[in-house]
């Protein structure tokens, strides 16, 4: 029986799962990172994040969920490492599903189901 080829991007992160993206605004441009987490051998779990990027003009909201499609590894060197030793990873994310306008929509369904209903 084959196993299911899995496609990671870079490890931990893979495409066709659900990720929420968390956005911060520095100087009017906006910065992004995607939660990841790892089990350790004792049970405990490790939690981090990971610098993403989006095509140019793509912006995403703070706490948005997606469903990353295709995007790949890259890296680029600090100004401040002009001897270029250390890169910088991040995730380049190409095609993207934004899962939150479903959530979105459910939520104000019941709201809208919420002012109906006649306590007294």
């Amino acid at each position: 029986m084959e196993e299911e080829k899995k496609n990671y991007i870079i490890h931990k992160v893979q495409a066709g799962f659900n990720y929420t993206v968390y956005r911060n605004d520095y100087n009017g441009k906006p910065y992004y990172k995607i939660g990841i987490e790892q089990k350790q051998p004792d049970g405990q779990k490790l939690r981090g994040y990971i610098s993403v990027r989006f095509k140019n003009g793509v912006e995403v909201s703070d706490k948005t969920r997606i469903k990353i499609k295709q995007g790949f590894e890259n890296f680029y060197f600090s100004k401040n490492d002009p001897k270029h030793f250390n890169p910088i990873f991040y995730i380049q994310i190409n095609e993207f599903e934004i899962l939150d306008d479903k959530i979105q929509a459910y939520n104000e369904s019941m709201q809208e189901d919420d002012t109906d209903i006649d306590l007294f």
